[in-house]
């Protein structure tokens, strides 16, 4: 299923997993994101600000 968003309430959590929910980027620049490599990704979050985070890139295939 896809989802563009999830609200995720005061208290509960959401686990980031293969096969599960996960993030997924398409179409991006292979010079720029390559398998192996890692990329800042920014979470906006109502009262906690902007929380930056370093995960490593992954072939989809």
């Amino acid at each position: 299923i896809h989802m563009s968003n999830t609200i995720i309430e005061a208290g509960e959590e959401l686990a980031l997993e293969p096969m599960s929910y996960h993030l997924m980027f398409t179409d991006l620049c292979p010079v720029i994101f390559t398998e192996g490599g890692k990329v800042t990704i920014s979470f906006e979050f109502k009262k906690s600000g902007v929380i930056d985070i370093e995960v490593p890139l992954k072939s989809a295939w």
